[in-house]
C-alpha cells in the first residue's frame, strides 16, 4: 500500500464526520427559528458552516434567552468554528509524496491584500484523526447543549418527513 493510500480511510471518515456535524448544526438552528422544518432546512442548507454557525450566534439570545446558556453555546461554536477549520486543512489541499514514503500537504492560497502564500508541510495519519475527533467532540458538545436546552424546555423540533 503506498504511503498516500494510508490517507484515505481517515480523510473519508473526517468528511462524514463533518457532514454530521453540519446536518446536526442545520437542524439545531431549525429548531430555534420555530419554522416549518422543511422551509427552515431549505433555508439553512444555503448556508456555508460559518454563516450556519454566525446564524446560530445570532438568533440564539432570542429563543434561549438565557445568558449564561447563550455564553454556553458561545463555546461550542467556537470549538465547531475550530473543526471547520481543521476540516479545511485536510480537505482543501493538495496531497502528494515525497519520496518513497513520506507524504506532503501543498496548500497555496491567494488573497487580494496579502498575496501568493504557499504552505508546504509534512503530513501524518495522525494529524487526519486528530481533526476527525475534534469534529467528533464538537458532536458531542453540540448534542449534550442541546439535550440541555430540551431538559429545559427551550429547545423543540418535531421530526419532519
Amino acid at each position: 500500500m503506498s504511503a498516500l493510500r494510508k490517507f484515505h480511510e481517515p480523510i473519508g471518515a473526517l468528511a462524514v464526520s463533518f457532514s454530521q456535524l453540519e446536518t446536526l448544526v442545520m437542524v439545531f438552528i431549525v429548531g430555534l427559528i420555530e419554522v416549518d422544518p422543511n422551509v427552515g432546512m431549505a433555508l439553512v442548507s444555503e448556508m456555508s458552516f460559518a454563516k450556519r454557525l454566525d446564524a446560530l450566534q445570532s438568533i440564539a439570545p432570542f429563543t434561549i434567552k438565557d445568558a449564561t446558556l447563550c455564553e454556553e453555546l458561545a463555546e461550542v461554536i467556537a470549538h465547531m468554528s475550530e473543526s471547520e477549520c481543521q476540516r479545511n486543512t485536510i480537505l482543501h489541499t493538495t496531497w502528494a509524496l515525497s519520496g518513497q514514503s513520506n507524504v506532503m500537504r501543498l496548500k497555496p492560497t491567494a488573497k487580494r491584500k496579502k498575496g501568493l502564500k504557499t504552505n508546504l508541510r509534512a503530513a501524518s495519519v495522525d494529524d487526519v484523526i486528530a481533526a476527525r475527533e475534534h469534529i467528533t467532540t464538537s458532536m458531542t458538545k453540540l448534542s449534550a447543549y442541546i439535550r440541555k436546552i430540551q431538559e429545559r424546555g427551550i429547545f423543540k423540533l418535531e421530526i419532519c418527513q
